[in-house]
């Protein structure tokens, strides 16, 4: 079984190998294959059979053959569109043309020299190349125009498209430059990012600034955030932010009394037995233990509050449709909370662990308004970024 497994997987390569020959190649018109593959053997050196060298003859001559005809067909259609096929041809045939002078003059063992057809078409290539930028230009500036008289920014990029594949032909094609940098500066979709004060209340902060310093608003290929209303793009979104309420609390200060209690240790006593007789050791001696006094302190607490509400909403505006495509409410708090304590009489080694770390604060000075405010906006400002990368967006037609 292993033996007939064996002579299928030989039989089976050998076909493989006489199919993908050279001159089984030229004999199914597969010239470029055949081309490929010789000037590889070729190139690596060693003895050169005369039908190698006669396969490569012949795949490269009808190659370059096939391919001319091709072009005068193309031209004798006289269509605009032809002309990029027309170059495409060209380059194929200076590329074969390269790959085969590479390893000429080819010359087999048994002294038989290829006769490879060798044509000019320098000129030619770069005539339809030129024709090509030509018909890439016309379109371009057909879409360009377009893009003007529309003011749509989607026909802008294809007219840039247009552009991008002039260069590749002419990179200097008449104003193909100038008219592929305006066709993408009109094809970006702008955003707006901007924030209103209706709450009567004074804001220090620059909210726009901070609302911009996320990765939600990054540039993308054809999409571009801005907080500048004075850059002068034609905003096609803007994502507004509002603070309509700003609520601050009175300070607040909440105070109360506790008592603490705790067994000290003071000093030592002696050990006495339910009859109140002193309890003596094997030598006869008093036994003594550590005498506990129970101490209490009288502690006065205080408390300080203030409180800053922040309301606000965020919105989503399509300024070319003037359409609200998406609004979100915003509310942010914060809060100044401070204990500390005092010990009112008393003992205050009789202080609990939590009264001791009181004791250790201070009173503070309550928070101005506008410090409050600031503390605020620090936490809304997060809040309104994701909300904008959740749900604002990806609304946004790049």
């Amino acid at each position: 079984m292993k033996h007939y497994f064996f002579a299928l997987s030989f039989i089976g390569s050998t076909l493989l190998a006489a199919c993908s020959s050279p001159q089984k190649l030229v004999e199914k018109k597969k010239y470029d294959k055949a081309v490929h593959v010789l000037v590889k053997k070729f190139s690596k050196g060693g003895e050169k059979s005369r039908a190698d060298v006669r396969s490569l003859e012949t795949a490269f001559n009808e190659a370059t053959t096939k391919d001319l005809k091709m072009v005068n067909y193309l031209k004798e259609e006289e269509r605009d569109e032809n002309w990029e096929r027309i170059t495409n041809y060209y380059d194929q045939i200076k590329t074969r043309q390269k790959s085969v002078q590479s390893i000429s003059p080819l010359v087999a063992s048994d002294g038989y020299k290829a006769n490879f057809k060798f044509v000019d078409v320098d000129a030619d290539a770069e005539q339809s190349k030129e024709k090509t930028a030509e018909v890439k230009y016309k379109e371009g500036k057909q879409l360009f125009d377009e893009a003007i008289q529309k003011n749509d920014r989607f026909i802008a990029r294809k007219a840039y498209a247009k552009f991008v594949e002039m260069e590749k032909f002419k990179a200097n094609y008449q104003d193909g430059q100038h008219l592929k940098a305006t066709s993408k500066e009109l094809g970006f979709t702008n955003v707006l990012l901007e924030w209103t004060n209706n709450s009567g209340k004074t804001i220090n902060y620059d909210l726009g600034v901070m609302l911009y310093d996320h990765d939600a608003f990054k540039d993308e290929e054809w999409t571009r955030y801005t907080n500048d209303v004075n850059k002068g793009w034609n905003y096609h979104y803007k994502i507004n932010t509002t603070i309509d309420i700003i609520e601050i609390s009175a300070d607040r200060e909440k105070v109360s009394t506790y008592t603490d209690k705790k067994e000290i240790e003071q000093g030592v006593e002696y050990v006495k037995d339910e009859n109140g007789e002193l309890v003596k050791d094997e030598n006869g001696d008093p036994l003594t233990q550590p005498k506990m006094v129970e101490k209490t302190c009288i502690i006065e607490k205080i408390s300080q509050e203030k409180v800053a509400d922040l309301t606000g909403s965020i919105f989503l505006f399509d300024t070319q449709n003037n359409e609200q495509l998406h609004t979100a409410p915003l509310n942010s708090q914060h809060l100044f909370k401070h204990e500390y304590a005092t010990v009112q009489s008393g003992d205050s080694s009789a202080a609990s662990e939590a009264t001791t770390l009181l004791l250790q604060n201070k009173e503070l000075p309550f928070p101005t308004e506008t410090e409050m405010i600031d503390s605020a906006c620090n936490l809304i400002v997060p809040m309104a970024q994701e909300e904008c990368e959740a749900n604002a967006v990806d609304k946004i037609k790049s």
